[in-house]
């Protein structure tokens, strides 16, 4: 009798012992914000071929209806990772007592953000006195800046109109703005309609409108791991759509809310996506972010949106990326 006791104890602790690895504690969430841009379009599309839970990484996509949103959010620490563009990173350092890492290179702009004004105004210079809807406290500020610049004018030369991409388009359609500062998906859809003209456009200043993967920095000290599965896992995505761009470009295009033809153009004409072998030109000293960054601070410096002595530099950390080149 005591000899069956002591064998249904035992085999309740095999049980128990087999069946721990179904009841781990999963791994923590990751979240990420972003917004609707097509070089973003990868991380949701990792996330749709299940490439993060192959990764072990528990990750939430949490989308923004603009950048500064999205900007906002990662501020306020609601977020762990957030994709952006570098004019956010600067802007963000003006809020937090620190200069958020920068760990990742999605693609850079090569004319998809653009200015485009109603068809009477034809140059840079007929913007001086006009309205412009953008949004405020993001990249579009810079390229307004750099296209103001090219015709001898400033911000304050112009009459910003604060306004989120979805209240744009009806702006612009019902005139109450002269020009809008945007890009893809809006800029496609404001581009059909045949009544617009592009005055300015990203690939007038190359690799200048970056986008890039910014962390919280103690997700940057106690989360390596899960940033290099996370950076692995957007390569694969972007392997896929090289491999089957039958299958992967018309998922994306839906999402952006354009035709899958508009997106394949998009991709090969107006924003260059960076590859895993591509980053390490951009981390390094004296390499495309750090010149980029400085560049981008001057400008936006002058315009009167940063007074941070915080130096660009310390935002670059190369190591997730390092890390995930050499697995």
């Amino acid at each position: 009798m005591k000899f069956n006791r002591i064998k249904k104890w035992l085999l309740i602790i095999f049980t128990l012992l087999s069946t721990w690895g179904c009841y781990r504690t999963p791994p923590a969430l990751l979240r990420i914000g972003l917004n609707t841009w097509p070089g973003y379009e990868f991380i949701f599309l990792a996330q749709e071929q299940g490439l993060f839970a192959q990764a072990g990484i528990n990750v939430q996509l949490i989308e923004f209806p603009s950048l500064g949103d999205s900007r906002l959010a990662f501020e306020r620490g609601q977020l762990d990772v957030m994709a952006t563009t570098l004019s956010e990173v600067l802007l963000a350092r003006e809020n937090l007592s620190y200069c958020p890492p920068i760990i990742y290179v999605i693609d850079y702009s090569t004319g998809g953000d653009v200015i485009l004004a109603q068809p009477s105004l034809t140059t840079i210079a007929d913007l001086r006195g006009k309205r412009i809807g953008l949004e405020l406290g993001s990249v579009n500020m810079y390229l307004l800046a750099r296209a103001l610049e090219k015709a001898n004018l400033i911000l304050s030369d112009v009459i910003l109109v604060p306004m989120t991409p979805d209240i744009m388009k009806y702006a612009f359609y019902n005139k109450t703005v002269d020009a809008v500062v945007t890009y893809p998906p809006l800029a496609v859809i404001l581009q059909q309609t045949g009544q617009t003209r592009r005055l300015f456009s990203s690939q007038e200043i190359p690799q200048e409108i970056i986008d890039v993967l910014v962390v919280q920095t103690h997700v940057m000290a106690t989360r390596i791991d899960e940033l290099v599965a996370l950076i692995r896992a957007i390569e694969a995505a972007m392997q896929y759509s090289l491999a089957y761009p039958n299958k992967a470009h018309p998922l994306m295009a839906e999402r952006e809310g354009i035709n899958p033809q508009a997106f394949s153009k998009i991709l090969s004409q107006q924003l260059q996506v960076i590859r895993l072998t591509e980053q390490r030109a951009f981390f390094e000293p004296r390499g495309i972010l750090e010149r980029t960054l400085t560049l981008m601070d001057n400008t936006l410096r002058k315009a009167g949106y940063l007074t941070s002595s915080q130096r660009t530099i310390n935002c670059i950390m190369s190591e997730p990326v390092s890390r995930a080149i050499d697995q």
